[in-house]
């Protein structure tokens, strides 16, 4: 209430909040009434009662619900060796007054969501290759946000995997057998030989 002359009274869905007797010009004025929750079709009643002369009164009403806006992007390591882990965070959007951010995996937003995890950063081990989402949630309605998501990748554990050959031992000059990798993870890069086997 900012200012009234002489006796004001508000009410809010037919229940009276705040009442003044005595107007506003005896230094009781911009008085914050409260916070309150307005439904789908709030009565707010402004009472306003003139003792003599001239008559005035002054309400504002702020809007202390700004809701949120979607995040635009996900950043962090995405292509991981198996057993390690990354940070991802949000960014982009803003965020209202009761927001929070709401973390989940899948390709199905609001599915598989992760306890817990309401800020800006996600620190993940992932075992296998994920899709992770975020979105804003404002709780007083719980109204979400359209998400984003992104995909981790887990490469797993380089495995040096066995040679084998027929023929280990061979003649001076004698055709040599083939010699085959089996039981390996990961692209072979390059094959190398030394005269010893510490590859000194």
């Amino acid at each position: 209430m900012q200012n009234w002359d002489d006796v004001a009274q508000l009410y809010i869905n037919n229940t009276l909040v705040w009442s003044a007797n005595s107007w506003s010009g005896n230094g009781n004025f911009n008085v914050v009434v409260g916070t309150y929750y307005l439904d789908s079709s709030p009565s707010v009643e402004i009472r306003n009662r003139e003792n003599g002369g001239l008559s005035n009164i002054s309400v504002s009403i702020t809007n202390t619900n700004i809701p949120s806006t979607a995040p635009t992007a996900i950043t962090g390591t995405t292509v991981l060796c198996e057993g390690t882990s990354t940070t991802l965070t949000a960014s982009g959007g803003t965020m209202g007054t009761t927001g929070s951010f709401q973390w989940g995996t899948g390709s199905t937003v609001g599915a598989n969501i992760i306890a817990g995890a309401t800020t800006a950063s996600l620190t993940v081990t992932p075992t296998t290759t994920t899709t992770y989402w975020v979105r804003r949630v404002d709780s007083i309605c719980w109204v979400t946000t359209a998400a984003v998501t992104t995909t981790v990748t887990v490469n797993a554990t380089t495995v040096a995997g066995n040679l084998s050959s027929p023929t280990t031992t061979i003649c001076k000059n004698a055709a040599v057998s083939e010699i085959t990798l089996t039981g390996n993870t990961g692209a072979v890069v390059k094959w190398q030989y030394a005269a010893d086997a510490a590859f000194t």
